[in-house]
């Protein structure tokens, strides 16, 4: 998460999901008598038309009867089923692993409370769609994370290096506007560092910040932002701040509105835009700050042995489950050992280069590592939850007063 790069996490990681027994028949396809017996009565959108994205809202059973059932090309997508099963007391199908654990939108016990969530909802999706349908180049809302569950058939990925995306700007339609299809440029593929990845039923795969894809696509999705991107969601933030003040210069400049009027005006725009803005941002940084301060112990020196302990019975991220089971840690914070993650990670995972927090390597060559080392192995992916106090102190006054 760190490096930001994507990866692919093999079928080994969701082989215990509820998923595979309930929603799959033996031979691998989907059991859609149980699906419709449970979920038939959902609303869900669709796209009609990927022309137009043109959407219609219908019962989960009239997508299947209408688009399913006949081969039609109709997308269900952007569908809240995670929460519409918790609304409707049902079980939820799938356990998030550890990695995907940290995660500030969708897995705080504010995340189905629309009072107290400030996003006003989950990012947790369901797409679903017959052979042929995809879902056009774009990039991921607020700056955030993603990752993807495979469950059933092959999806194929086109992703594009960061930066690289102008390459795909669509000139008929002026600036920051991109065409749908890159596979219509593939005549540029090379020189815009283009690559597929084709993901298997049951693998999970993580899209970076900020970068460009498409996919073709049943799965499981969270977009989400934890201690690993919340920089690179802030400096987007920032960044689309002056982009909007430049587009409204000449609002701005007539002398009408006073300063806070036109701070709301920006805020609007960006929330249209990103779906997220400072105010948004702001509450859950407080969110954040409010809850882990109620169990971390701020890299206290004397008692970092306690601390793992409170989050180990506290568990909001599920730190406790690699700390407990794949390293141990002495009384005295030099003792950290992390010999027995690299197995792990090498048993379980596709690309190690990916996976690795950058300090292991430093972790585990050296005996008598400092403070100031700890804190930055559990600055890492996998003890990420450590990361906010120390960036909440240095950010929060600047978030403020955007």
């Amino acid at each position: 998460m760190l490096q930001n790069k994507p990866c692919l996490f093999e079928n080994s990681f969701t082989k215990l999901w509820k998923i595979n027994e309930l929603w799959l028949k033996s031979d691998g396809s989907l059991n859609l008598d149980y699906l419709l017996n449970m979920y038939e009565t959902f609303k869900c959108p669709v796209i009609v038309d990927e022309n137009t994205s043109q959407c219609e809202e219908m019962t989960f059973r009239e997508y299947i009867e209408k688009y399913i059932f006949n081969k039609k090309k109709g997308y269900l997508k952007d569908w809240h089923f995670q929460n519409l099963c918790h609304n409707n007391g049902l079980p939820q199908v799938y356990e998030l692993f550890s990695i995907l654990k940290f995660d500030w939108i969708n897995n705080e016990e504010w995340t189905t409370s629309s009072k107290n969530n400030p996003f006003g909802e989950d990012y947790r999706f369901l797409y679903f769609g017959p052979e042929g349908t995809w879902t056009k180049f774009h990039c991921d809302v607020m700056g955030s994370y993603s990752w993807s569950a495979n469950i059933v058939g092959k999806k194929i990925w086109y992703f594009v290096p960061i930066g690289n995306e102008k390459y795909f700007l669509d000139k008929k339609c002026g600036n920051n506007n991109y065409i749908n299809d890159i596979r219509e440029r593939k005549d540029i593929w090379k020189e815009s560092g283009v690559f597929e990845v084709t993901q298997n039923p049951g693998e999970v795969i993580f899209v970076p910040s900020g970068m460009w894809h498409q996919d073709l696509t049943l799965s499981l999705n969270h977009n989400f932002i934890n201690a690993a991107n919340i920089e690179l969601v802030y400096d987007l933030l920032i960044k689309r701040k002056l982009d909007v003040e430049k587009e409204i210069e000449d609002v701005i400049s007539m002398n009408v509105y006073t300063n806070e009027e036109i701070n709301n005006i920006k805020e609007n725009i960006l929330k249209l835009d990103l779906k997220i803005n400072f105010k948004i941002f702001n509450q859950l940084i407080e969110k954040i700050k409010n809850e882990r301060e109620n169990f971390v112990n701020f890299f206290n020196a004397n008692n970092i042995g306690n601390a793992l302990i409170d989050i180990n019975e506290v568990n909001k991220e599920n730190i406790c489950k690699i700390s407990e089971i794949y390293c141990t840690c002495d009384e005295d914070i030099y003792g950290l050992n992390t010999s027995n993650i690299k197995p792990f990670l090498e048993e379980n995972t596709t690309n190690m280069t990916d996976i690795i927090p950058k300090h292991m390597k430093e972790l585990e060559n050296n005996d008598n590592i400092g403070f100031t080392n700890v804190k930055m192995y559990l600055d890492s992916s996998w003890f990420i939850i450590f990361k906010s106090p120390a960036f909440i102190n240095r950010r929060l006054s600047t978030i403020i007063n955007n």
